[in-house]
């Protein structure tokens, strides 16, 4: 059994970004995450929406078509269910934007694309976390998908 990267039980919110964005890239490190966070007794809404979009990326390594469906759109209910209890959170938003921007068009899922980029700019300038804000502003910039006027307020 291989050993497993991380540990979410105390809820550490850097080490799961930090996986996550690890699993982006490699199936082996999308399933460990996902098998990590099925072991979290009571995860709060971040966790589960963590979980959902740990889902979606099983589904981008998976082989069968009907496998990657069925991943997809459990991700896709765990993520959209945790921001529907927390509509507040801008880690919820960002997860939800990015994988609505890099989603295929045929999954017919961005449709919360502009009203969640809305409200990542409009909050991001009182996000505390720093390593949120700064994964948060990395994305942005790079996604391509804001005006000049967006582009330069985030500077």
């Amino acid at each position: 059994m291989p050993v497993l990267f991380f540990s979410f039980q105390m809820a550490d919110l850097l080490e799961l970004r930090k996986a996550y964005h690890l699993a982006i890239y490699d199936g082996k490190k999308a399933d460990l995450f996902c098998k990590e966070l099925a072991n979290v007794s009571n995860p709060s809404s971040i966790q589960k929406g963590y979980m959902g979009a740990g889902k979606m990326l099983l589904a981008k390594f998976a082989f069968s078509p009907i496998s990657k469906f069925n991943l997809f759109t459990e991700g896709k209910l765990l993520l959209d269910g945790s921001i529907k209890i927390a509509s507040n959170e801008i880690e919820l938003r960002y997860l939800r934007y990015s994988i609505q921007l890099n989603c295929p068009a045929f999954l017919n899922y961005d449709g919360n694309k502009n009203e969640d980029r809305s409200f990542i700019l409009k909050q991001l300038p009182s996000l505390k976390d720093k390593d949120l804000k700064t994964r948060i502003l990395t994305f942005m910039a790079s996604s391509g998908n804001l005006s000049s006027a967006e582009r330069e307020a985030l500077q």
